[in-house]
């Protein structure tokens, strides 16, 4: 009896201490994820908003650097004897130093780190800024302005990879469309800003540059402040991207960023962050081996490499399509946004002079021109002697009010877009931006109100908002060592796009504004063709996360 109760007790200390090998094993195999659900298990609290925030504000400080500069023209004009070529050189000269550094900028993010070169892009680029306010030439101001695009490249495309990098794929589209939110209402800035500053009068002298300090050059320096902030506060308090760290092989630094981002997000979970262990998948052990492979290989040989991949077999169709589609929408978006505060004013003002009269968009620019031409000749038919040049150092106050009613309208698109992109396909968010702009684009040629004509303008600009649903599709299309490049590459094809927009609608508004009206939204019918053809744009990213769970 004695043996018996002996045997069974043992018997039962083997079930227990089996039982309880088999509950370890089994608890740190549910602790060791794929890095999808790692990024999962983190919570969405603070740190994602926080983020967000601050990723908008980052996109936004392109639109000041490229955009901002258009404002100072009327009121710098003197100071710096800008001519109407100057101007041109001037809108599109950043843009230029962004095409001239994009795809060396993505190369370095892919290699160096997101955080690793927004960073000091950033804080160059608001040097740039600051050296382009004390300008004491056009010369000058060029060159400022071309490094300035030069070095906040590396933040404009780079900081979608990033963002993206901190979200799993069920809330990726969604945060990125937070982020152009965020971005929307950051753009009321510029118009704000400007109203606060540019019709000031103040001046004083800075001996040192021989320059005369007014308004104009204090706005280039608050529109290049943005950029230090941002910089700033990533360097402080944002960490590197820990999908690119775990590309990277070094499965413990990603784990330490995991757990401080669980703890700013769950500060009350007493249990901590569940997981111990990321499962490597292909993509971490190809970059290891590329890791291995590229030790002391020349890096523009890499360089060249990294693009022949982006260019070759199957990523060749998808960054074509993505490329073209960017190119088409800076052209058409940029090219007419330069030329929004000129249009808009002049055909308000017509409004208000012939309330009764019903004329054309295109046959009231026409009007103003040929009304200008006159008035030139018969300047010209004067003593010369006579006329002195007039400076205009303020603004009418209906600019800075059309300017604020096309970035609100980007701030309640956004905002719509963040609700609905998780709900349907990029596709159809795509379709019905794209189609429903060149619908407003073609209205604005047969549109005998001019208040009407407005409005359609207004809309028509609001295809701005493709441009970050393209990057979001960007995003999902290409693994994390090609992510960066891809992204900054296609922006790269934008800014060509917005180069060659703003000098051919500016050589051909006045003669032919029909037809600059009408390709632009044609542009835009073959933008939406194009979108069909974007290989897992019809995917609902919500719905992802459920169907894995459903089969698991």
């Amino acid at each position: 009896m004695a043996s018996d109760k002996v045997n069974n007790l043992g018997t039962q200390q083997i079930h227990i201490i089996s039982t309880s090998t088999m509950d370890l094993k089994e608890k740190q195999q549910q602790q060791a994820v794929d890095f999808d659900e790692a990024l999962a298990r983190l919570g969405f609290g603070k740190f994602n908003y926080g983020l967000i925030l601050l990723s908008g504000i980052l996109i936004t400080t392109t639109t000041y650097e490229t955009i901002g500069i258009s404002f100072i023209f009327p009121v710098a004009e003197c100071d710096l004897s800008l001519t109407t070529q100057h101007k041109g050189i001037l809108s599109g000269i950043t843009a230029i130093g962004i095409i001239a550094s994009s795809h060396f900028w993505g190369f370095l993010a892919d290699q160096k780190g997101r955080k690793s070169i927004i960073v000091p892009s950033l804080i160059v680029a608001f040097l740039t800024s600051l050296l382009s306010s004390v300008a004491i030439n056009f010369e000058m101001l060029v060159v400022c302005r071309f490094f300035c695009g030069f070095f906040i490249a590396g933040s404009s495309a780079t900081i979608f990879a990033y963002l993206s990098e901190f979200h799993s794929s069920r809330n990726r589209s969604k945060v990125l469309m937070a982020a152009s939110f965020i971005y929307g209402v950051s753009c009321n800035y510029m118009p704000a800003l400007g109203y606060l500053v540019l019709n000031r009068t103040f001046h004083f002298h800075i001996p040192l540059f021989d320059i005369e300090y007014k308004p104009w050059r204090l706005y280039l320096l608050l529109c290049g402040l943005p950029s230090l902030v941002c910089a700033i506060i990533l360097l402080l308090f944002i960490p590197e991207s820990p999908k690119f760290i775990f590309s990277k092989g070094d499965e413990e630094e990603t784990l330490n960023i995991l757990r401080k981002i669980h703890k700013i997000n769950n500060p009350k979970d007493t249990e901590g962050y569940n997981v111990t262990k990321v499962i490597e998948d292909v993509e971490f052990i190809d970059s290891a081996t590329r890791e291995m492979n590229n030790v002391s290989e020349n890096p523009f040989v890499m360089l060249w490499k990294q693009t022949y991949i982006l260019f070759s077999g199957n990523n060749a169709r998808k960054m074509i399509i993505v490329c073209l589609m960017q190119c088409g929408l800076f052209a058409s978006c940029h090219g007419l946004y330069m030329f929004f505060p000129q249009i808009v004013d002049q055909l308000a003002s017509y409004s208000n002079q012939f309330p009764t009269e019903r004329s054309t968009m295109c046959e009231i620019l026409t009007l103003v021109e040929e009304l200008a031409m006159n008035v030139t000749e018969i300047g010209n038919m004067t003593d010369s002697s006579e006329h002195v040049q007039t400076c205009s150092e303020t603004y009418e106050v209906s600019t800075f009010f059309y300017s604020l009613i096309l970035e609100l309208l980007y701030m309640f698109g956004f905002l719509v877009i963040t609700f609905i992109i998780n709900r349907t396909t990029k596709l159809n968010v795509l379709l019905v931006i794209l189609f429903g702009c060149s619908i407003s684009g073609f209205g604005t040629l047969f549109s005998t109100i001019p208040l009407l004509s407005v409005y359609l303008y207004v809309i028509f600009m609001g295809l701005l908002l493709a441009v970050n649903i393209v990057n979001s599709a960007t995003v999902d299309l290409f693994p994390t060592n090609l992510r960066g490049m891809a992204i900054n590459i296609s922006m790269m094809f934008g800014r060509i796009g917005s180069v060659l927009g703003t000098n051919v609608v500016g050589f051909s508004l006045d003669h032919y504004c029909t037809e600059t009206f009408g390709v632009s939204a044609g542009i835009m019918v073959a933008c939406g063709v194009l979108a069909f053809f974007i290989p897992k744009i019809r995917k609902i990213d919500g719905k992802i996360k459920d169907k894995k769970q459903n089969k698991s």
